[in-house]
């Protein structure tokens, strides 16, 4: 029950920090930092607490967005499961490379997951999720993905030792 509280605690700082970083840059720099905790969480804690890093992050995106509730719970959880299967190709053990390519690839996994099953529901057109949220996003998140990694790693040191 303590890791939940600690998991939870440490998403809402996440998520503290992306809403922070939306009213000061606007939607141009515009990190997931919710993302970078859920690849970060699997990567040093495992799959169990990278899903429920995962809910959180999910519940907090939807308790404030206008889209239905489950979206973002459904994109999240889909993106834990993804991290598992793309850290076999993409992750090297120690590299701190590795892990910001890991990211990436999962905010461009991220991104077009909430593409594809919003345009389930309405027409969206492509060219702009690319050149409105896929290049900010990506971007943003590519620059301190390294710096927000070695944070939430000090932290999990110190909270769950």
């Amino acid at each position: 029950m303590r890791n939940f509280a600690m998991i939870g605690f440490m998403m809402a700082v996440c998520f503290t920090g992306e809403y922070v970083c939306a009213e000061l840059f606007g939607t141009w720099f515009c990190p997931n930092l919710l993302m970078i905790a859920v690849v970060f969480f699997n990567l040093f804690r495992g799959i169990r607490q990278s899903l429920v890093a995962a809910f959180f992050a999910g519940l907090m995106k939807d308790s404030f967005s206008p889209q239905m509730f489950g979206f973002h719970i459904f994109v999240f959880l889909v993106c834990a499961y993804l991290t598992t299967f793309v850290k076999l190709y993409v992750y090297h053990s120690g590299s701190k490379e590795s892990r910001v390519l890991l990211v990436c690839v999962m905010t461009f996994l991220c991104v077009m997951i909430q593409y594809v099953v919003r345009v389930m529901f309405v027409d969206v057109d492509f060219g702009q999720v690319i050149r409105f949220i896929l290049l900010p996003e990506f971007i943003s998140t590519a620059v301190v993905s390294g710096y927000v990694l070695e944070q939430l790693r000090k932290c999990a040191l110190k909270l769950f030792a």
